[in-house]
């Protein structure tokens, strides 16, 4: 039977594995590029602080958590790490280079305070400038009206709301996180084979690209006139493709038609439905009540089909043999306090066929 929380329940839970697996992915990335386990800690606790006072900030507005806020959220995953990862990558590079100076120069040098104060305010405006132009391009959405603004306001305001926390925990929390854990660390003797071997192949690729540089050029042109040509062919809508389990069929009879007529077809429709593979059930109804949300005669049908998970099985086509089919009944039940029927179809007992 149609229940429209399957259907909530189902984009909760596809949003939620999104986020995990969004959240694992940037663990493996920290992890193979700044290939410490300090800096990937304070860079990782950038995302929950930002999640955390993005939801703060709804509850006070009064906002909902709904599948539009979680998408915001899970878009805005990858977005919120980049200011952490700008300071305390910088912060890391120039502890490093003090203490080899240091090294080289006992006696004079700076203190660790000192350096993680100069490395935060040298790339305070690249983050507040990035942040800015980010939340910028966000804007528009905010002035949509009609469904378009309803549907996509609340992703662009917890998107937004995310980007601006991740930057505010950049330039305060970060530093102090920075100080607390590297200030003993020896982190001038761990750097990433990872961005070595990636650092030398860019220069190679950049060298040639300096030399010759038409060929960069031409590929920019190529790619242009591509998307331009593609452009047209993509297709412009609100909604995405949804995988739904559960579709409505609605026809109308000649007027006049029986309650009796429109029960026996109904259930001969429902049964030939059930027939097919994949259909899990059928629930159908004749008609609405006065006291329905649309008032309809006899005439009317609905049947909502409900699908089966969708499974990967061998058909007849393929030389192999079919998978089971399920058997299922249909019964009519008849509502007397109205000019309608309801009737509804269930799975019974699985047989092979």
């Amino acid at each position: 039977m149609f229940q429209q929380a399957n259907f909530v329940k189902l984009a909760i839970a596809n949003l939620t594995q999104a986020l995990v697996i969004g959240f694992i992915l940037v663990v493996v990335i920290l992890a193979l590029f700044l290939f410490e386990w300090r800096m990937a800690l304070i860079s990782l606790l950038t995302i929950p602080l930002s999640l955390v006072a993005t939801l703060l900030v709804l509850y006070w507005q009064g906002a909902t958590i709904n599948t539009m806020t979680l998408a915001g959220l899970v878009i805005a995953l990858g977005a919120v790490v980049d200011d952490a990862i700008i300071d305390v990558e910088n912060i890391t590079r120039r502890l490093r280079e003090e203490r080899l100076r240091n090294a080289a120069e006992p006696g004079e040098g700076r203190s660790t305070r000192e350096v993680i104060l100069s490395a935060c305010l040298e790339v305070r405006s690249p983050i507040v400038y990035a942040t800015l132009i980010i939340v910028a391009a966000s804007v528009p959405v905010f002035l949509l009206a009609g469904l378009t603004g309803a549907f996509f306001r609340p992703l662009a305001l917890s998107y937004t709301l995310a980007i601006a926390a991740s930057m505010a925990v950049a330039l305060t929390v970060t530093p102090a996180l920075a100080l607390l854990m590297l200030r003993r660390a020896r982190i001038e003797r761990r750097k990433s084979p990872l961005v070595g071997w990636l650092q030398k192949g860019y220069t190679a690729g950049l060298s040639r690209i300096i030399v010759k540089p038409v060929a960069a050029y031409a590929t920019v042109v190529a790619l242009t006139v591509l998307g331009v040509a593609v452009y047209p062919q993509l297709g412009q809508s609100l909604f995405p493709a949804f995988q739904e389990h559960d579709f409505l069929i609605h026809w109308v009879s000649p007027p006049g038609t029986s309650t009796a007529e429109m029960e026996r077809s109904t259930t001969r429709i429902s049964k030939e439905l059930l027939a097919i593979p994949g259909v899990q059930s059928a629930g159908a109804h004749i008609g609405q009540a006065l006291l329905g949300e649309e008032v309809a005669g006899v005439n009317l049908g609905e049947i909502w089909i409900s699908l089966a998970p969708a499974r990967i099985t061998p058909g007849p086509w393929t030389g192999s043999t079919p998978s089971p089919t399920a058997t299922r009944a249909c019964s009519v039940r008849s509502r007397p306090t109205s000019t309608s029927g309801s009737r509804r179809c269930s799975p019974a007992a699985r047989s092979p066929s």
